[in-house]
């Protein structure tokens, strides 16, 4: 599985098999420098405007991380996203049910 950014959304490729998980319009208005899916099935984006998430067909701005440019992203368990920005690494918690 892979998931990649493109000029036409969020794309997942299973093998031969492209699904558009998220058309552009759903996406901030940003560059996404880091893409990362969590076990609860969030897409996790690393933009040059700060983190968004991508869940149940919209794309939220998560709470909890002031730095806007998210070089990259390291999911951890169940409920852990490591962030990393210029500055720092930040480590997220999260429950599935609630919204970060």
């Amino acid at each position: 599985m892979v998931l990649t950014d493109l000029i036409d959304g969020i794309l997942l490729v299973r093998g031969e098999n492209v699904q558009v998980l998220a058309p552009p319009i759903l996406l901030p208005p940003s560059l996404v420098l880091a893409l990362a899916e969590t076990r609860d099935s969030k897409i996790w984006l690393g933009t040059t405007a700060g983190l968004f998430y991508f869940s149940d067909g919209r794309t939220t701005r998560a709470k909890g991380v002031s730095d806007k440019k998210i070089n990259c992203l390291l999911p951890i368990g169940d409920r852990e996203l490591w962030v990393g920005t210029k500055q720092r690494f930040i480590s997220m918690e999260w429950h599935s049910t609630q919204q970060s």
